[in-house]
């Protein structure tokens, strides 16, 4: 979960200038939009949209090599260690069925550029294993942001990676590749500053029309600067508006426990 923050508001959750990197899962926009970007130009990639045939073919061969991939981040490699579940897995994302086809014939390019994803993507964030008794053998999540441009268009891209129990976490660390998400949809090219969170930003939509948060998708939300905030639930992000006080957080918070239990409880 991430909380998003008016760059006016920085001062109320730490007394610096600078983004303390300790502080996890905290972005403030102001410090987003001064990211370098880090995009992978897949425009002249591919004559035709791979297959799903094409894709699992590929992927086989390169689980075969056994190789470790560089990233963008010196201390972290990825590699495709991994098993028969955790292929499916990467071929067809967690959101498969839930694509329409557009997506899904994005998706199939990731796959077979994923070499170039990893090397031009950037360390993110950690987080434990909270379901033990489902993966047992996993310690942890890392996960790396990148963006790819098709034609016109930005796409921001997540690299999920796994951590086994018992390996070493000395650096450089390798972690092992386990989806690769397109977690926001197009927008037109311009000046390309990391993560484009500019929507969030222009308008906050009044959190009376945000109670149903699941079946809002994040390129519906519009936010109206005069509410104090929402929760997100496609970006899994609590929203705070320049209005924001004291209860705002620990009311979107609920929101936030309310819709991981409820997915939870789908199996999702």
């Amino acid at each position: 979960m991430f909380i998003i923050t008016d760059k006016d508001l920085k001062s109320v959750f730490m007394n610096t200038n600078d983004v303390d990197n300790t502080v996890e899962k905290i972005l403030f926009q102001e410090d987003v939009e001064e990211v370098s970007s880090n995009v992978v130009d897949l425009s002249e990639e591919f004559e035709t949209t791979p297959t799903e045939k094409e894709v699992k073919t590929y992927i086989n061969e390169v689980i075969k090599q056994g190789l470790e991939y560089t990233t963008l981040s010196p201390d972290w490699l990825i590699d495709l260690k991994v098993n028969s579940k955790t292929k499916n897995h990467i071929i067809h994302s967690d959101k498969w069925n839930k694509m329409p086809k557009s997506q899904k014939a994005r998706h199939n390019k990731y796959v077979m550029a994923f070499e170039k994803l990893i090397n031009n993507a950037k360390y993110d964030h950690e987080t434990i294993n909270t379901k033990p008794e489902l993966k047992p053998n996993i310690e942890k999540y890392h996960y790396f942001t990148t963006q790819v441009q098709i034609g016109n268009d930005i796409y921001n891209i997540v690299l999920d990676t796994e951590q086994y129990k018992g390996e070493s976490e000395e650096k450089p660390q390798t972690v092992h590749l386990y989806n690769i998400k397109e977690v926001k949809s197009a927008r037109t090219q311009g000046p390309l500053r990391g993560p484009d969170l500019t929507s969030y930003k222009s308008n906050i939509q009044s959190e009376e029309t945000e109670v149903n948060t699941n079946i809002t998708t994040t390129e519906d939300t519009i936010l109206n600067q005069n509410a104090n905030g929402f929760f997100d639930s496609e970006l899994k992000a609590i929203v705070l508006g320049s209005n924001f006080n004291f209860g705002t957080l620990p009311h979107e918070m609920a929101h936030f426990f309310l819709d991981k239990n409820f997915n939870f409880n789908l199996g999702l």
